[in-house]
C-alpha cells in the first residue's frame, strides 16, 4: 500500500544500509574505531574461544550528546561485527540490548543485569533455574511446559523474579551460575562472543548508572567467557554518577572510570556545516519517498531545489532546513526538521521558491502562518496584514547583518523593532528567512488603503546604509540600549551607549553612526555622554540635516544651559546650514529652533513674540501633533498658559486619533500644571481626571502611564488644597515606584503636614505605608471650578467606554 504522501523519517537508531554507514564513513577516524571495536569483538573467539583469541571481556564506551547518533552507533557495530565474521568465517556474535531506563525500576541491578545475560545467551535455562530457586524455599513453581511456548517463556520469566525476590542472595548465586552454565557450554562446543549493549545510561539516576557499572565490571572479570559490554552514555553523566557514589580505593571519579572503561571514543558531530546537513537531507529524503507514490518529476525537483538551497545558503527557500546551531544540530535534530517540513509537503504541480517556501512557513512557524500570512493571501480586505509581513520582513533585513549572534542576542532587538513598528514580536530567524533571497511573497495591499509602514521602511533603510562591522554593532547595540531603557534598566542601558562610544572613538577608518545613540542617552538625561556621541555622530555625517536638528534641539535644552556659552558659535554656524541648506526639513522646525536660541541670546521681546505668533498662526492653518510639540519646545515659561492652551485646543480639535487625542491633552495638562496660578492649576487637574476616567485613556493602558497621571495630578490636588486626596493617590504611586526619591519626598511632606510625622519618616526610608485612615475631600469629587469649560470632553467620540481601576471611585467626578 501506498501513499502520494512522504513517510515520516523513523527517530530510531539508523540502520546501515539506510544509509548511515555513508553518514559515519565522513569521519573516518571515528569509523575506523568502530570498526576496531567489532573486530575485538569477533576475533576474540578466533581461538576458539576464551582468551586464546583477540580479546576477553572488556567493556567500551560510545560518549555523545543527546541525538548525536550514539544509539545508531550501537547499531552500526552490531553490522560491522556481523560483516567481519562473515567474512572470516566465524560464528556471529549474540547481541542484546540492556535498555537501562527499563531496567532502572526493577531495584536489583545486578539480579536485572545477570536476567538479560541469562535470557538471551541461555534462554532455556531460565526457567530451571527459577525452579533450582524456589524448590531452596519450598516453594511449588508449574512446569513450564505445561505452558504454550509464548507462555512457558512468560511463566519462567514470573517465576525466574518471584524467587529473585524471595532469597536476597539470590544475584551473586545466579551470577556463579551462569557463568559456570557458560563455561561448561564453552568446554563441549565453541560459543560466539556475547555483548551486552547498554543504551541510554545517562537517562538513568547517579545510584542506579554507578551501580550497573560495578555490576557490569564483575562480569568483566570472568575469563571464562567473551562477554562484551558496549554502553552509550554522556562521559559526564558517568563521571557525575561516579563523582556521587565513589567507590572504595578509587580516589577519584576519573580512576574508578578507568575501572569499569577500557576502551572509550566519543561521537563527533556528524554535521558541522550546512553542505553536510544538505548530504544527509537527501539521504532521509530518499528514504521519506521510497515507499511513497510520489510523481517523480516532484522528487527530482525537490532533490534539485535543496542542492540549489545548498549552493545559495543562507538563502535558498530550505535553508531553514540547513541551518547549522553549534551544540545542537544533531542527526536526530535533521530528522525532526525534516519531518517538521513533510507535514506540509504535499506537491500536486510543479515545485517553486514561492511554493516551498510557504510550506517552510507553515510547517515551522503555523501560528504566524494562521495569524498573518494566510489571512493576507485569503481576505480581500487584509491590506493590515500585508502591513505586518512588510514590517516583520523589515526587522529581518535589519537582521541579516547579524545572523552570527546568537538567539538570545538577537530577541531583544526583534522586541525593540517589532514595538517600534506597531506589531508582536516574532522569532528572529523567522524575520530573517523571510527577508532572505527568495524574498517571501505576499499579497501587496489593495490600491487605495494607506498603510504607515514609516517606521519599517526608516529600519529597512537603515539596514541597507550600514557596511562596516563595527557600524552595524553600533547601531544593534543602540537597539538594544533603547529596549533596556523601556523596559527601566538604566544601568544596562548605559553600558550599551558607553560601548558604542568607544566603538565608535575606536573605530579607525570605519564610519559609525553614533546618532541615535546620542537621542537615548539625550532621553536618559545622559548629558555629557550624549554629548560625546553627538560630537562624534557629527564628524562622520557632516551632511546629515535631520542629525544637525537633533544636536541643536538637545543643546538648546535645559539640559546643556550651563555649557550653552561655549557651544554658542557652533550652534549658530549649523542652524545657519539648517537655514540656508537644502534641507527637507518643515520649516516651522527651523524657524522654532531660531526662536529658542533668540531665546538664549536675549532676542528683543517684540521679535521673540512675533516668531512665536508666526509659528502659531501657521500651525492653526495646519493643526498637526508634530507641529504643536515643536511649539512646545520652546519652553513653558516663554510660551505662557495662554499659548499653550491656544496650540493644544487647535489641535486637539483637528479630528486626531485616539492617541494623538491623548498625547494632546497629556501636553495640555503637563504645560498648564507648570504654573503655579490658580487657573491654570485647576484645568490642569481637571484634564488629568478626565484622561484617567474617561474611555480614551484606554489606548494608554501601561501601568506607568497611569501611575505618571495619578502623580501629576496629587500634585495639582496639593496647589489646590486637597492633601488628603493627594496623600491617597501618592500613596499608590509609592507602592509602584517604592524607589524613586522623589515620590517618597512628596509623600513625605503631604503626611508631615497631615500630623502623621512617623509614617513621613518610614516613607523617606523606603518601608511600606501601613494602612492609615485618610478620607479624601468631599469636594474633590466636583469640578474644582464650576465656572470652567470642560471643552476637552466633548472630543471624546462615542461608544468608548470608561476603563476599570484606572482611578479611585472617589475621584470620579460627581454628576
Amino acid at each position: 500500500m501506498t501513499s502520494s504522501k512522504p513517510r515520516f523519517v523513523s527517530q530510531a537508531p539508523a540502520r546501515a544500509e539506510d544509509g548511515q554507514e555513508r553518514l559515519f564513513r565522513t569521519r573516518e577516524k571515528f569509523h575506523n574505531n568502530l570498526e576496531h571495536i567489532a573486530d575485538h569483538i569477533v576475533y576474540s573467539q578466533a581461538g576458539g574461544g576464551g582468551n586464546d583469541g583477540w580479546g576477553s571481556s572488556m567493556t567500551f564506551a560510545i560518549y555523545g550528546e543527546w541525538g548525536s547518533g550514539k544509539s545508531t552507533s550501537l547499531e552500526y557495530i552490531k553490522y560491522l561485527a556481523a560483516e567481519a565474521a562473515k567474512r572470516n568465517e566465524l560464528q556471529q556474535p549474540r547481541f542484546t540490548h540492556f535498555s537501562a531506563p527499563v531496567w532502572e525500576r526493577h531495584g536489583d541491578v545486578r539480579a536485572a543485569l545477570s536476567y538479560e545475560i541469562l535470557h538471551q545467551f541461555a534462554p532455556g535455562q531460565l526457567g530451571l533455574f527459577a525452579g533450582k530457586l524456589s524448590q531452596l524455599r519450598g516453594v511449588e513453581v508449574s512446569s513450564p511446559v505445561a505452558y504454550t511456548h509464548e507462555d512457558a517463556d512468560f511463566y519462567a520469566n514470573v517465576a525466574y523474579f518471584d524467587a529473585l525476590g524471595r532469597i536476597p542472595s539470590a544475584p551473586p548465586l545466579l551470577e556463579e551460575w551462569i557463568r559456570a552454565e557458560i563455561r561448561q557450554e564453552n568446554a563441549d562446543n565453541p560459543v560466539p562472543p556475547y555483548v551486552v549493549l547498554v543504551d541510554d545510561l545517562d537517562r538513568c539516576s547517579p545510584k542506579f548508572t554507578a551501580e550497573l557499572l560495578a555490576a557490569m565490571n564483575y562480569w568483566d572479570t570472568s575469563t571464562s567467557i567473551d562477554l562484551f559490554f558496549i554502553l552509550a552514555a554522556s562521559r559526564e553523566h558517568l563521571l557525575a554518577s561516579l563523582r556521587e557514589h565513589l567507590p572504595l580505593g578509587a580516589r577519584y571519579p576519573e580512576q574508578a572510570l578507568e575501572k569499569y572503561v577500557h576502551v572509550e571514543i566519543a561521537v563527533p558531530r556528524m554535521l558541522s556545516d550546512h553542505r553536510e546537513i544538505g548530504d544527509y537531507l537527501a539521504v532521509l529524503f530518499e528514504q521519506a519517498v521510497q515507499r511513497a507514490d510520489l510523481d517523480s518529476e516532484r522528487r527530482l525537483e525537490f532533490v534539485e531545489f535543496l542542492r540549489q538551497s545548498v549552493e545559495r545558503y543562507p538563502n535558498g527557500p530550505l535553508a531553514p532546513l540547513l541551518e547549522y546551531e553549534r551544540g545542537s544540530t544533531t542527526p536526530r535534530s535533521i530528522k525532526h526538521r525534516l519531518n517538521t517540513f513533510l507535514t506540509e509537503f504535499a506537491p500536486q504541480a510543479k515545485l517553486t521558491d514561492e511554493l516551498l517556501k510557504q510550506w517552510v512557513v507553515k510547517a515551522f512557524w503555523p501560528d504566524f502562518w494562521s495569524e498573518h500570512v494566510r489571512p493576507a493571501s485569503a481576505d480581500p480586505d487584509g491590506a493590515a496584514f500585508g502591513a505586518t509581513l512588510e514590517r516583520v520582513t523589515a526587522i529581518g533585513d535589519v537582521l541579516l547583518p547579524q545572523c552570527h549572534l546568537e538567539h538570545g542576542e538577537l530577541v531583544p532587538m526583534v522586541e525593540f523593532l517589532a514595538r517600534s513598528m506597531g506589531i508582536d514580536p516574532v522569532p528572529p530567524e523567522l524575520a530573517v528567512y523571510l527577508a532572505r533571497e527568495p524574498r517571501f511573497a505576499y499579497r501587496s495591499p489593495e490600491e487605495g488603503v494607506a498603510i504607515d509602514n514609516t517606521e519599517a521602511q526608516f529600519h529597512r533603510q537603515k539596514a541597507q546604509q550600514l557596511r562596516e562591522p563595527a557600524d552595524y554593532d553600533a547601531y544593534r547595540l543602540s537597539l538594544l540600549a533603547e529596549q533596556e531603557f523601556r523596559n527601566g534598566d538604566s544601568d544596562k542601558a548605559r553600558e550599551c551607549l558607553l560601548e558604542i562610544a568607544r566603538i565608535a572613538e575606536n573605530s579607525g577608518t570605519e564610519r559609525v553612526s553614533t546618532g541615535r545613540a546620542a537621542l537615548i542617552a539625550e532621553r536618559m538625561m545622559e548629558t555629557e555622554l550624549a554629548l560625546r556621541l553627538y560630537n562624534h555622530a557629527l564628524r562622520i555625517e557632516s551632511d546629515n540635516y535631520n542629525l544637525i536638528y537633533n544636536y541643536l534641539d538637545f543643546v538648546l535644552s535645559e539640559q546643556l544651559s550651563e555649557q550653552l556659552s561655549e557651544l554658542l558659535p557652533q550652534v549658530e554656524a549649523l542652524l545657519e546650514r539648517l537655514r540656508t541648506g537644502e534641507s527637507d526639513l518643515p520649516p516651522d522646525q527651523v524657524k522654532a529652533l531660531v526662536v529658542r536660541l533668540g531665546v538664549v541670546k536675549d532676542m528683543p521681546e517684540a521679535q521673540l513674540q512675533a516668531g512665536i505668533d508666526e509659528l502659531l498662526d501657521h500651525l492653526s492653518e495646519e493643526p498637526t501633533f508634530e507641529g504643536l510639540t515643536t511649539i512646545l519646545r520652546i519652553g513653558h515659561d516663554v510660551l505662557g498658559p495662554q499659548r499653550i492652551r491656544r496650540a493644544c485646543r487647535v489641535v486637539a480639535e483637528s479630528g486626531l486619533n485616539d492617541e494623538e487625542l491623548y498625547r494632546t491633552l497629556r501636553l495640555l495638562a503637563d504645560g498648564l500644571g507648570s504654573f503655579s496660578d490658580n487657573t491654570e492649576e485647576v484645568e490642569s487637574a481637571e484634564i488629568y481626571r478626565f484622561l484617567l476616567f474617561s474611555g480614551i485613556s484606554q489606548v494608554r493602558e501601561a501601568d506607568e502611564d497611569t501611575i505618571a497621571l495619578k502623580n501629576n495630578l496629587s500634585m495639582q490636588l496639593v496647589g489646590l488644597n486637597f492633601h488628603r486626596a493627594a496623600a491617597l493617590l501618592l500613596q499608590e504611586v509609592y507602592a509602584f515606584r517604592p524607589n524613586d526619591l522623589a515620590t517618597r519626598r512628596a509623600l513625605a511632606q503631604i503626611l508631615d503636614r497631615l500630623g502623621w510625622e512617623q509614617e513621613a519618616t518610614g516613607v523617606m526610608l523606603g518601608h511600606e505605608v501601613s494602612d492609615i485612615p485618610l478620607e479624601p475631600e468631599p469636594e474633590v469629587a466636583h469640578r474644582f471650578d464650576p465656572d470652567i469649560d470642560p471643552w476637552w470632553e466633548r472630543l471624546v467620540r462615542s461608544g468608548l467606554e470608561p476603563p476599570e481601576g484606572r482611578g479611585p471611585d472617589w475621584l470620579r467626578l460627581s454628576r
